[in-house]
């Protein structure tokens, strides 16, 4: 038996809709037989939440933690996040380091206990997009505009980790999470990074490069399930997405509102139980 690949793709705050999913397939028991991993943005803060504690821990991050404090600043509302956005987007000067900080995520990576990950083996995959040879003084904006124009962004990393260090974990996740606009490039070494669903929102792709054929992925937003098979002909793939609209980026990637979370939560588990109705990979491989 060779294994399921878990992908989890970009989506901010509609990334809660991945840990509904989560739980229902942990009820399905398809969580014994994950074994591979690869995600963008929040789907690669996911994948280590979901390797580090049991789904119900996981879920209590998601619902019971104040999120919009890992996210924002405190004092900036989603108001004065739209404000901000639209002035950049129009092309005026901001005091961007000013508004958007990274403690709140550093205290959550604390919260989750990423150290305990060491000394384990694992297989994940961490999408990045690596804007280093953008100008520095044009950096900000250009992936800025790449982002809200649908184009990519410097060129696309698939960070394999193995042999954990927690340190590295926290850097690479925060490269990950760097959404343009609302945080600046996140330096590591000296190289530069962005927000990895900018070029891969899920990112199947190094997954399919190893071989994995089976491949469960959950994106937050809906797309074609016949152009993703037509682009991964030879793996069979259970494409679990959203059986209704989550939002646009104000009012579902940014949106932490803790009745939204749940909603949309609740939302991923039942779309998991309907979806494994229709298509059991797990039965199809042999592994039950």
């Amino acid at each position: 038996m060779s294994g399921i690949g878990l992908v989890l793709g970009g989506g901010g705050a509609k990334g809660v809709y991945q840990i509904g999913a989560w739980k229902a397939l942990c009820e399905f028991g398809y969580n014994n037989y994950i074994d591979i991993y690869s995600g963008s943005s929040i789907g690669a803060i996911n994948s280590f939440l979901i390797q580090t504690m049991d789904w119900k821990e996981t879920a209590n991050i998601w619902l019971n933690y104040n999120l919009s404090k890992v996210f924002f600043t405190d004092g900036v509302d989603l108001d004065s996040l739209v404000k901000t956005i639209r002035m950049i987007l129009f092309g005026k000067k901001v005091q961007f380091d000013s508004l958007f900080t990274r403690d709140g995520f550093v205290n959550l990576f604390d919260t989750i206990g990423l150290e305990n990950l060491e000394g384990t083996t694992l297989d994940t995959y961490v999408t990045v997009a690596n804007v280093t040879e953008i100008p520095e003084e044009e950096r900000v904006l250009k992936t800025a505009m790449d982002w809200y124009k649908g184009r990519k962004s410097g060129f696309t990393q698939y960070i394999h980790i193995k042999k954990p260090e927690a340190n590295f974990i926290k850097d690479i996740l925060l490269a990950t999470s760097a959404i343009p606009i609302i945080y600046p490039p996140e330096k590591i070494g000296d190289q530069y990074y962005v927000d990895g669903a900018i070029n891969d929102a899920l990112p199947i792709y190094p997954l399919n490069k190893r071989g994995v054929n089976k491949i469960i992925a959950i994106s937050c937003e809906r797309i074609n399930p016949q152009a993703l098979k037509r682009k991964y002909p030879y793996s069979e793939i259970l494409l679990i997405q959203p059986s209704r609209y989550l939002g646009n980026l104000f009012n579902g990637t940014l949106n932490f509102d803790n009745r939204k979370l749940k909603d949309t939560y609740y939302l991923g588990y039942r779309d998991v139980k309907k979806a494994i109705k229709k298509i059991d990979i797990v039965l199809s491989s042999g592994c039950r």
